[in-house]
């Protein structure tokens, strides 16, 4: 089987700065990128359409991206699983066709990982994955820099998207990237990914050199510092400085307990949600109205700027007349006949002041 490279890691751990240095190196981007954006000048390097399509499959579980909540493992073994997989799979052939070595790197893999390895699969290609690391601090002020999340929010975003990385990609050629490693030796890095991962990149180091010195700019060494981390997400960036055995039983020891936690504060959540229902649709309601006021004060506005243009465009017309009729008469008033004409209008004016003389006498 053609193998397929999963970057599966935490947002802000440096993963599109690696992903963008994979490709240089020959990885196969889809057809449509996400564009730019804040925090990602240069390019988030993800899918467009499979980032849609993850979206929609967190929101059909009433999450959202920044929502620290993961898929529950048994919906993975469920039709509408399969249908979500079969989708992934016609958007992969659409947006990589035919391509060698087709990357795909997504946050959201984390928590959805399971339908891409299926897909690959079906598709007749072997997942790899690729696991980008950042320190937990930085990661998780970079993010609430970008986003405003909480400090606190962003480290636990940061924590289970990490343990989701680990446990989906737990029985896959993987390989554990260091984002200071890829900025400080760009070679060493994917040499050492390639070596792990047992596969050789199209583009030799030569040639990628050039443009990947181009794109490793000064500026994505940024948020280097922020809040100290936790100490569950420090031990965790700890554990993978180690070899597997280590990794694997550290994570399966603080997953162990994070899933607990989540299990024991479902049902209070769930309660939560009730409880602030109505006050979030009476939040909604006032919301839309204000919205309406809004819009029908925008078209309240824009009639009367339609009428005052109007107005105005009625008014220059007006000028344009007066403007032509004084130059009528001015043009008159020049003219020879005006001129000679002159002593008679004299004379009407002097018989008509008599006229209405004798008329007042008699």
């Amino acid at each position: 089987m053609k193998p397929a490279l999963l970057v599966i890691g935490p947002g802000r751990s440096g993963s599109s700065a690696l992903t963008a240095v994979l490709a240089l190196r020959g990885a196969s981007l889809p057809a449509t990128l996400l564009p730019p954006g804040h925090g990602n000048p240069q390019g988030h390097f993800e899918p467009q359409h499979l980032v849609e399509l993850n979206d929609e499959i967190l929101a059909a579980h009433g999450i959202g991206y920044w929502d620290p909540i993961a898929i529950p493992l048994a919906w993975f073994k469920g039709a509408e699983a399969g249908t979500y997989t079969s989708r992934i799979a016609e958007t992969i052939i659409a947006e990589y066709g035919s391509r060698p070595l087709p990357i795909i790197k997504d946050p959201r893999l984390c928590r959805v990982a399971p339908l891409y390895l299926a897909a690959l699969r079906q598709l007749g290609l072997a997942p790899h994955a690729v696991i980008p690391l950042r320190h937990p601090a930085a990661a998780a002020s970079s993010l609430s820099a970008r986003d405003g999340t909480p400090p606190e929010t962003a480290e636990l975003l940061q924590i289970h998207e990490l343990l989701g990385a680990e446990r989906h990609s737990a029985a896959l050629p993987r390989a554990w990237s260091r984002y200071d490693d890829l900025l400080s030796d760009w070679r060493s890095t994917t040499s050492g990914i390639a070596a792990t991962l047992n596969l050789s990149w199209p583009i030799p180091p030569e040639e990628a050199a050039g443009p990947i010195r181009a794109f490793l700019t000064p500026s994505l060494r940024h948020h280097t510092k922020g809040a100290p981390a936790g100490p569950l997400a420090e031990h965790l960036f700890a554990a993978t400085a180690h070899g597997e055995a280590t990794i694997r039983a550290t994570f399966e020891a603080a997953r162990f307990v994070l899933d607990e936690h989540d299990r024991l504060l479902a049902p209070w959540q769930s309660t939560l949600r009730a409880r602030l229902e109505p006050h979030a649709v009476a939040q909604a309601d006032e919301r839309a109205a204000r919205e309406t006021e809004i819009l029908n004060f925008r078209t309240d506005l824009a009639r009367s700027a339609r009428e005052r243009e109007a107005l105005h465009a009625a008014l220059a017309q007006y000028e344009a007349e007066i403007a032509r009729r004084e130059a009528d008469i001015a043009s008159l008033r020049s003219s020879t006949s005006w001129r000679v004409t002159a002593p008679l209008r004299v004379l009407a004016t002097f018989l008509e002041r008599v006229d209405i003389r004798d008329s007042g006498s008699g």
